[in-house]
């Protein structure tokens, strides 16, 4: 049976097979009122879908004979604060919503609204067949997996499947079937091959009217046999999508001021390695020609971006110094800890920490949790350990970030199945291999050291211990002064005040709880376009929601 328009553009064709459509995103729609769409695309039946109208469907229904106002939010790779006209409305959109549901593969201005977020495949851990351009949407864009997913997430189409099915509308694709050989692209490129003879053009290339999908080497491959040092992976920015930037010239202006737009990113471990230093000088060059000039910007964590006791930070700065320069280090009769062992609640910063003693040392960062190396068959989550420690060894000096080592690493060895003692085992393994010479660091993460084997503690292992307690009133002070950046606080009410009030929170928690506070803050704006002040009330709703319990009025430090 043919489905209606409403965002498909698959009909079934003869003998059950896919009708390929020749249209960029869909038929045209039939007229219809009131619409199906809150885009309009009923009413705009030779255009593109018009994502703008979105914001004024959305806020005046009636105006558009809707009977129904949406209630739940499904953004899938989308971010429509930053991509979509008019954030003010934008934001009364999704403040109407009593659930909203994001599908991503990175955190983005509109997931930070989100009640669950869902983590997608990345695009190098997924399959895709459908294609978005010419000639055909409905064939073979065969991309493929070349990594497998990290942890247990789920790919998109698989969870929007789920979805479908769950509501009750799966079954209408259950007799269609995806086309893979396309005959008329094969005949498209025999007429052109005839028409182009005919004007006495015989070497125009026409290698690609090829009816079944076919490898082509890119030319970044090609480019690699050239003796330069780096591949190019480009990627395309919402500021820069289609001609928008020469509609729009004030978009060229922000890309200018903000190196990551229209930038290249370069690791910054690599740039310090070839010389290259913030304000240095560069100039591309390629095999299709040179490039422009222009100046490096490098970024790094600094010492004041992490917030911890004095003797804390210097107990780190004591570290960093050490794993600077390990040979200097070596020759003063001074040992090289082999690991670092950081305990402490969850969302202290020590995630944080980790990265800062990677960037302050010019290490390269190799994460490893529990996420990127469980899962799979019986031996997979062994080569992934080991795969991790050699590219470290091979790209030192280095660090291997063990994230929550009391789930990758667990005490009781006679609760854990095989493959979990294989895994403890194999880590054992890697650990104990690491020689000076490798300059391979650890840093392990827990909150409860008492439930890691304790034959990853021993013998030197993690021999650097620092415990990194939850922040007291000034250093929640501290944190809350940068948090609420650009929100007033009523009459009254100080960031002191309030961080005295906020007692036990984490770092992670209290910027949680200061968008949550900005978020209800936002919810009584009815005209104007400043936000309005904070008042102590904004912060007790959104504790309520962060961390789900209640905070008394005389909320003190116990300590």
């Amino acid at each position: 049976m043919p489905l209606d328009h409403r965002g498909f553009f698959i009909h079934e064709g003869e003998d059950g097979v896919l009708k390929p459509e020749p249209h960029q995103l869909h038929p045209a729609p039939p007229f219809k009122y009131p619409p199906d769409s809150t885009h309009l695309m009923e009413w705009f039946p030779i255009g593109f879908d018009a994502g703008q109208l979105n914001t004024e469907t959305l806020l005046e229904p009636e105006r558009f004979g809707l009977n129904y106002s949406p209630e739940v939010m499904l953004m899938y790779h989308s971010n429509p604060l930053w991509n979509m006209p008019e954030t003010d409305k934008v934001e009364k959109i999704m403040a109407r919503m009593k659930f909203v549901v994001a599908i991503d593969i990175q955190r983005t201005e509109s997931t930070e609204w989100a009640d669950v977020f869902l983590p997608d495949h990345t695009f190098l851990e997924s399959y895709l067949l459908n294609c978005l351009e010419p000639p055909a949407v409905t064939g073979h864009s065969l991309r493929q997996p070349v990594v497998k997913p990290v942890g247990d997430t789920k790919d998109a189409f698989d969870i929007l499947t789920e979805i479908a099915e769950r509501i009750g509308f799966r079954d209408d694709w259950n007799d269609l079937r995806i086309p893979f050989y396309f005959e008329f692209i094969k005949r498209t490129g025999d007429e052109m091959r005839q028409k182009f003879e005919r004007v006495g053009m015989k070497d125009w290339p026409l290698d690609n009217y090829q009816p079944l999908p076919f490898w082509k080497n890119s030319q970044v491959i090609e480019d690699g046999k050239a003796g330069y040092p780096f591949y190019v992976i480009t990627f395309k920015e919402s500021l820069h999508t289609f001609a928008d930037t020469v509609v729009m010239p004030w978009l060229s202006e922000v890309s200018e001021k903000e190196a990551v737009h229209g930038g290249i990113l370069v690791n910054p471990i690599t740039a310090e390695q070839l010389g290259i230093k913030t304000g240095s000088r560069i100039r591309l060059h390629s095999p299709a020609g040179s490039g422009g000039k222009d100046r490096a910007q490098l970024e790094r964590v600094e010492w004041d971006e992490v917030v911890v006791s004095e003797s804390v930070k210097q107990d780190l700065k004591s570290l960093v110094r050490l794993l600077e320069d390990p040979e200097r280090t070596r020759s003063l009769g001074l040992e090289i800890p082999v690991g670092l062992l950081l305990v402490g609640p969850p969302g202290t910063g020590k995630t944080l920490i980790a990265r800062l003693i990677a960037s302050q040392t010019k290490r390269s960062f190799y994460p490893l949790t529990a996420a990127n190396v469980l899962g799979g068959g019986v031996g997979d989550s062994v080569k992934r350990v080991s795969a991790i420690f050699a590219r470290a060894k091979e790209h030192s000096p280095a660090i291997i970030f063990l994230d929550e080592m009391d789930g990758l690493l667990p005490a009781n060895n006679r609760y854990l199945a095989q493959h979990d003692i294989q895994l403890v085992e194999q880590f054992l393994t890697e650990i104990s291999g690491l020689q000076p010479e490798n300059n391979v660091f650890l840093v392990g993460t827990t909150n409860h050291p008492e439930n890691i084997d304790p034959r990853v503690l021993r013998g030197g292992r993690f021999s650097e211990k620092i415990q990194i307690r939850l922040p007291d009133a000034d250093q929640r002070a501290q944190l809350l002064s940068v948090y609420l950046r650009g929100a007033r606080l009523e009459p009254g009410l100080t960031i002191g005040d309030t961080a005295q009030r906020l007692s036990g929170m984490s770092p992670a928690d209290l910027q949680a709880i200061t968008t949550a506070a900005k978020r209800m803050a936002f919810n009584r704006l009815s005209i104007g376009d400043q936000l309005p002040p904070l008042n102590w009330s904004d912060f007790e709703m959104a504790v309520e929601r962060v961390r789900g319990t209640t905070i008394p009025l005389d909320s003190t430090d116990s300590r």
